[in-house]
């Protein structure tokens, strides 16, 4: 099965081909979208790698793999279903982890929990996954209002011990799972029509590792994280300018109904991945 082209209302999301590689250099080039990945922008070089590995990655499993977004012919940013590939992440048959990344100028449009509406429905509805599942660090905010947003729980925190911790690490990374496809399959969420979702400047996969930097994992359960940063207490980090990137009332970022802390990142939050 071939990895399929996908609409939206607004959004045209094809699979990610080398003719978007200048849109993802200027898109891992803005510090304040890797900040929660390496916490600087990246060269062209190393987009350039990550370009390769994204490609690969639609020849793993059969339809999975990276979509380009476009909203009237202009590149927003990328949405991802890829297979597991941590032991802890269960086993790759009939999974997905779900991810994406836009260009800040795009955030806080609804168009980061729109994309991801739509892989959900795809790969339930077309691919026939049983889980989809996504991870963040327990700090990103917004990427968690997305996440929650579409529908996603909160179901563990996880540790990662690293050589260079960025700041927020101490406080782990979490996971969110669709409910699946039982009922009416895809969650409802939000109605990311309004442009008032308050995760869009969000990217919803983890920090992996990378091979000699990870010294220990700890997982552990999935109210750990909400005892570390108690229920209302406005999160800091070094460099921080107090106030900045704090949700407005009523958006809907007060993620701590589903054993989730009240946190408020630094800036317009945008979560790491590896790739």
């Amino acid at each position: 099965m071939s990895q399929a082209t996908l609409r939206t209302g607004r959004i045209l999301l094809v699979p990610l081909a080398d003719e978007h590689l200048e849109d993802e250099v200027e898109l891992d080039s803005d510090p304040e979208v890797m900040r929660y990945l390496e916490g600087r922008a990246r060269t062209r070089e190393e987009v350039e790698r990550f370009h390769r590995k994204r490609l690969a990655a639609a020849d793993r499993v059969p339809g999975l793999g990276f979509w380009a977004g476009s909203v009237d012919g202009r590149f927003v940013g990328w949405w991802i279903l890829e297979p597991p590939q941590r032991a802890d992440q269960g086993p790759v048959e009939g999974q997905a982890e779900l991810g994406y990344r836009l260009l800040r100028r795009h955030w806080r449009q609804g168009l980061a929990s729109e994309g991801a509406r739509e892989l959900l429905r795809h790969g339930f509805e077309d691919l026939g996954l049983n889980r989809v599942f996504a991870e963040t660090m327990a700090v990103n905010a917004a990427s968690r209002a997305t996440m929650a947003s579409v529908g996603m729980r909160h179901v563990r925190t996880f540790h990662l011990e690293w050589e260079e911790p960025l700041p927020g690490s101490e406080y782990g990374e979490v996971e969110t799972r669709s409910p699946g496809r039982s009922g009416s399959g895809v969650p409802r969420g939000l109605d990311v029509r309004d442009g008032t979702d308050p995760g869009d400047a969000a990217t919803s996969r983890v920090r992996h590792p990378r091979p000699g930097r990870l010294k220990a994992r700890r997982v552990t359960a999935a109210g750990d994280v909400a005892r570390a940063v108690p229920p209302g207490r406005v999160l800091r980090l070094p460099g921080a300018r107090p106030g900045r990137g704090a949700p407005p009332s009523g958006t809907g970022q007060e993620t701590g109904k589903s054993n989730s802390p009240s946190l408020t990142p630094p800036t317009n939050a945008c979560h790491s991945a590896r790739v």
